[in-house]
């Protein structure tokens, strides 16, 4: 299991409510290619990616943008790390073919990670 920083072994009702899909990719930092549950460092909550690219917890309030968080897979010898815009925009496609995330949705947040990727530079 992966965690992310913005600073449970089953998912609540909590995380049924929370908009978006299940972020369950591989690493944005990384070429870790294992498809990675990840949760939030601060509180373990398992956390969804909505239409829109934002993270959220389902256990506080968190709601970033996914290229504004940093990550560890387990991989980077307990280091958070920052999300690299190409390997971003792998995992969100990755997202497309393993958890049912829609074409458009995919396109929307490869869009705005290449966007902010871009203003940057």
């Amino acid at each position: 299991m992966g965690s992310s920083d913005s600073s449970s072994s089953s998912h609540s009702d909590a995380y049924s409510k929370l908009p978006g899909y299940p972020f369950i990719t591989k690493c944005p930092a990384c070429e870790n290619n294992d498809n990675i549950t990840w949760c939030h460092a601060c509180d373990s909550g398992y956390e969804k990616i909505d239409d829109e690219g934002n993270i959220h917890c389902e256990k506080c309030s968190l709601d970033k943008f996914l290229m504004d968080l940093r990550y560890d897979c387990g991989n980077h010898n307990n280091q958070y790390l920052d999300p690299n815009w190409k390997r971003t925009m792998y995992a969100i496609s990755q997202l497309a073919t393993t958890r049912n995330l829609p074409d458009d949705v995919c396109e929307k947040i490869c869009a705005k990670i290449l966007k902010q990727h871009l203003n940057n530079k």
